[in-house]
């Protein structure tokens, strides 16, 4: 989910993110609109088959690294 909100939903995630610093303990009320627009961004590459089977791909991939090597990914 990180890497959707960093990569393919960074404006709805940022303009909510700028409402919450503006508004402070207000924006749970006020910034309702930017956070259904960064959840439904996300929601939406989420469920995604050709985004899903990327994902599944680099998992695998991920995985196969550190069963030969025993060293964990950084990311």
């Amino acid at each position: 989910m990180q890497h959707v909100r960093k990569t393919q939903c960074a404006q709805p995630w940022e303009e909510l993110a700028e409402c919450a610093r503006r508004w402070h303990w207000a924006s749970v009320a006020l910034c309702r609109r930017q956070f259904d627009a960064a959840m439904g961004c996300t929601r939406q590459h989420l469920l995604d088959p050709e985004f899903q089977e990327q994902m599944r791909k680099h998992y695998l991939e991920l995985r196969a690294t550190y069963r030969s090597t025993g060293i964990e990914p950084r990311f």
